[in-house]
């Protein structure tokens, strides 16, 4: 059996974390399971892609992650018309989420090993019982983490394979990352998100810092309204308001 990770917008405050473990718990009672964080900015499909960038390489291969930001997906018109659901390998782990763009976002385009998951069919309607009114009567709606994204998620950690979930998919719900601009000795790249430190972290990488400082000066590099210098060492920057660290993930903060 492997290993489950979560990574939600629901927050820290309501019981929608807790609903979602209940879940699983009935799924799998003794299936590992792990949070990235339930922190994600409501909706922020950029900012659950950061996070999951930054960490789950750290998981062992096999590892699913599920991931519950916007879980009725997205269209081309700003609603959802017609939602759909997937799960995807990259690298090793698998993933499970609403096509709300989030997969092509985190594996820079359609994921080789994409299917769409299969919706359960809609219940069959009730016949009320004669001293009920029908007025009285709540409509059971879907509810997309707990009827196909959870179940999902606990089939592939308990080691079915990905094709049983559904049929291969070729199409996805796309949005598009921001680019780098690279010139002499500046790279203009974007804040994409501010963690708990207030620390800018950027989507500059490690590489492109090579490639642009290749000479002996480092370059500077502007991100959002903020210039910002690189340094080699905390000693040179130490006297700096804004200064570049380069982590061992590539990020740039």
């Amino acid at each position: 059996m492997g290993v489950l990770t979560l990574l939600t917008d629901f927050g820290y405050r309501d019981q929608y974390v807790a609903a979602l473990k209940a879940r699983l718990l009935h799924l799998a009672p003794t299936l590992p399971v792990l949070d990235l964080t339930h922190g994600v900015e409501p909706y922020n499909i950029a900012h659950a892609v950061h996070v999951l960038r930054a960490v789950f390489r750290d998981f062992p291969l096999g590892t699913t992650h599920l991931i519950t930001v916007s879980d009725y997906g997205a269209s081309d018109a700003g609603a959802v018309a017609a939602p759909a659901w997937h799960a995807a390998e990259f690298e090793g782990h698998y993933f499970v989420a609403a096509d709300n763009g989030l997969l092509p976002l985190l594996c820079d385009g359609i994921p080789a090993q994409l299917v769409r998951l299969n919706a359960p069919a809609p219940p069959a309607p009730a016949t009320p019982a004669p001293a009920i009114a029908a007025s009285n009567l709540q409509p059971v709606s879907l509810n997309p983490t707990r009827d196909i994204l959870a179940p999902a998620a606990v089939r592939l950690a308990q080691g079915q394979p990905l094709s049983s979930l559904g049929p291969p998919a070729t199409e996805a719900y796309l949005l598009t990352n921001r680019q780098l601009r690279l010139q002499d000795n500046r790279i203009t790249g974007h804040v994409v998100h501010v963690d708990h430190y207030g620390n800018l972290i950027t989507n500059i990488s490690r590489e492109a810092v090579e490639v642009v400082g290749r000479a002996a000066r480092l370059p500077s590099i502007l991100a959002a309204r903020w210039c910002v210098s690189c340094a080699r060492t905390s000693r040179q920057h130490r006297r700096a308001r804004l200064f570049a660290h380069l982590t061992p993930k590539a990020a740039c903060r």
